[in-house]
């Protein structure tokens, strides 16, 4: 049997993030008729280490696992924590190296603003520029909104701390042996290409996908493109 795929949701974003990609994969992931198990965590802690153990703790034994930003992020720190039960990784919009002045600043900012009554959707809109581009498609950018509708206030917040605690996931990601594919979207505003040619450079053997004219939340806006790429991944993944 396959392993069980893990995805896991970036920052102020449901698990719905993926619906669209899971939706392409059980069509076109295993045309032999073998189900694969899929979990789609929540992001929920307010360190890394807890969200590491927690997924540890919760997960199958071994496991594929990918993620978009954040939880990209989360991922390669559960490579870097126990790399002995994760079978390939999916990097998607992310960035390996810790947080910087500004970043800290921007969270710190959000907390603030989460105190004073602002609701997880304030806070996707003011952002909605970076997210999906500075004219989305009307649809797109009612499904980014949607998509913190469904996180409340106090996983918001946990969110952002944990944003707080992370390290540079570099060092891990130089040793790392299992099949692993980085994802860009040509438009990111967050996360460059740059960041995941670093990453492709680092993690050997790795392939590296970018999707032209996307923007960060690139599993919602190009749902095909990404479960194309995912696919290609997991046969690798299953040998």
């Amino acid at each position: 049997m396959p392993v069980p795929l893990v995805l896991l949701p970036g920052m102020n974003c449901s698990p719905r993030l993926w619906d669209g990609v899971v939706r392409e994969l059980l069509g076109v992931d295993r045309p032999d008729g073998h189900a694969r198990q899929v979990v789609v965590p929540e992001v929920d802690r307010p360190t890394l280490g807890e969200q590491v153990e927690s997924l540890l703790d919760h997960l199958p034994g071994r496991f594929a696992i990918g993620g978009l930003s954040l939880g990209a992020i989360v991922a390669m720190a559960v490579h870097r924590r126990a790399p002995e039960r994760v079978a390939g990784l999916f990097l998607v919009a992310t960035n390996a190296r810790p947080p910087v002045d500004a970043q800290r600043s921007a969270w710190a900012a959000q907390l603030d603003s989460l105190e004073a009554g602002a609701s997880p959707r304030d806070l996707q809109a003011e952002l909605l520029p970076l997210l999906v581009g500075a004219q989305p498609a009307p649809d797109l950018a009612v499904r980014t909104l949607a998509l913190s509708d469904a996180v409340d206030a106090a996983t918001l917040r946990a969110q952002l701390e944990l944003q707080a605690t992370r390290v540079d996931e570099r060092p891990g990601l130089g040793g790392a042996t299992v099949p692993c594919t980085v994802l860009a979207a040509a438009e990111d505003r967050i996360c460059p290409i740059e960041r995941h040619l670093e990453i492709h450079r680092l993690a050997g053997g790795s392939a590296l996908v970018v999707v032209p004219g996307a923007p960060h939340l690139v599993a919602l806006s190009h749902p095909h493109e990404v479960a194309e790429a995912t696919s290609a991944w997991l046969q690798r993944v299953d040998g």
